[in-house]
């Protein structure tokens, strides 16, 4: 029982440090989870947000979502 639970400890400590959202020199991020006034927001929060420019759609990934670039729609990474 008591390596059970140690066990578990260990697997439940792992996840939590592998879900930390901040990668020391990250500079932008970006899941494709969402469109917000037609960007992309930029998760880092660095506030980098990719401009839509084109066509530019969000369908479902194989975990989550995924963007669809189209006829030469991109992101602006400057904008």
């Amino acid at each position: 029982m008591r390596q059970c639970i140690i066990a578990i400890f260990v697997m439940l400590t792992l996840l939590m440090v592998g879900t930390t959202s901040s990668v020391a020199g990250l500079t932008f991020y970006y899941d494709f989870e969402e469109i917000k006034d037609g960007a992309i927001p930029d998760r880092s929060g660095n506030g980098l947000d990719g401009k839509i420019v084109g066509d530019v759609t969000l369908d479902g990934g194989k975990v989550g979502k995924a963007a669809r670039f189209k006829d030469g729609g991109y992101l602006d990474l400057n904008g």
